[in-house]
């Protein structure tokens, strides 16, 4: 049976993010695997860092005419330095976080940035956070309506900056998560694997997933 739209675009995304794996465990080298994190020079160390959220139409069309009631069907991610890191689902146990270019995640449209405040944290100490949160968010631990890209980007800046994402960001999957039982199965449950991922994936590299090269 065909898969749902949105059941399509969950496998979709989630074999793209196991064959990103398979290219950057063939190609990983100490530039590219240190460049997925911030490096210390980034910035004076007397000067607080800007946290922006990224948010992305996921089903444009759609958006167009709900968005001016608050209410969408969105992506987003969290920009500091350069640097963009947000969520995405696989079947497997390894970290669900990726880094990519600011403004330009894949197989989604850039609706606009917001400023989310400042943090006087390090770059130490907001390495450690990434970290920390890349060994908790695993891949198959996304669920689209309790543990999605937008509930990540809402955790990462509250810890950042004291203050999460604006809530209509996210509103539609809690609208959802009142009525899971009106919702298709495949928006219910973690990520399964498709027809097209065969064979155990690498071992990646510790630290987010680097899907930049998707968006060149």
């Amino acid at each position: 049976r065909p898969l749902r739209p949105g059941a399509s675009l969950l496998f979709g995304f989630a074999t793209r993010t196991f064959i990103a794996v398979q290219k950057m465990a063939q190609a990983v080298d100490p530039v590219s695997e240190s460049s997925r994190l911030l490096a210390p020079d980034d910035v004076h160390v007397d000067r607080k860092i800007a946290v922006y959220v990224n948010v992305y139409d996921m089903a444009p069309d759609i958006n167009k005419k709900t968005y001016w009631i608050g209410l969408g069907i969105f992506h987003s991610g969290i920009e500091l330095l350069g640097h963009e890191y947000s969520y995405g689902g696989h079947p497997y146990d390894f970290t669900g976080v990726i880094v990519v270019k600011p403004r330009r995640a894949p197989q989604v449209k850039f609706r606009e940035s917001i400023l989310v405040g400042h943090t006087s944290l390090s770059v130490p100490q907001i390495n450690s956070v990434i970290l920390q949160l890349c060994a908790e968010w695993t891949g198959s631990s996304y669920n689209l309506l309790n543990r999605s890209c937008n509930h990540f980007s809402d955790v990462l800046a509250e810890l950042l900056t004291g203050s999460g994402v604006p809530g209509w960001i996210n509103r539609a999957a809690f609208l959802g998560s009142c009525v899971p039982c009106l919702l298709p199965r495949a928006w219910r449950q973690s990520p399964q694997p498709s027809e097209e991922m065969t064979g155990a994936p690498p071992t990646p590299p510790p630290g987010p997933l680097d899907m930049t090269w998707l968006c060149d």
